[in-house]
C-alpha cells in the first residue's frame, strides 16, 4: 500500500465575506490629464462594480478608469460633453464590493 504526504503552505481561507457600498461626489477637473483620482472611503478587498454619473444643468457623460487589483484604494473619472470634448464637472459615484 502506498503512503502519501500532503503539505500546504500559505493557505488562506476566508468565509466571512461582507459586502458594502461606498459613494460620494467629486469635482473632475479637465486639467487632470489622466483623469481625476477618487479615493474610496472604505477599505475594499475587491470591487464588484462602480457607477459614475455626471451632474449639471447640461447633458454630460462621465467615465471611470479602474485597475482591478486586490485591495484597491482608488479609481479615476473623466467628464465629457455631448460633442465628446473633455470638460470639468461634478461626478456622483458609487462602488459596491467586498470588505
Amino acid at each position: 500500500m502506498a503512503e502519501a504526504l500532503y503539505q500546504m503552505y500559505n493557505l488562506q481561507l476566508r468565509l466571512d465575506i461582507k459586502h458594502t457600498v461606498d459613494g460620494g461626489k467629486v469635482q473632475s477637473l479637465v486639467t487632470d490629464t489622466d483623469g481625476t483620482v477618487v479615493f474610496f472611503n472604505k477599505p475594499f478587498r475587491d470591487v464588484d462594480s462602480i457607477t459614475v454619473t455626471a451632474e449639471g444643468p447640461v447633458s454630460l457623460n462621465a467615465i471611470y478608469i479602474f485597475d482591478d487589483v486586490p485591495d484597491p484604494v482608488s479609481f479615476k473619472v473623466m467628464v465629457f460633453n455631448t460633442s465628446g470634448v473633455r470638460v470639468t464637472g461634478t461626478v456622483s459615484w458609487k462602488a459596491r464590493g467586498k470588505l
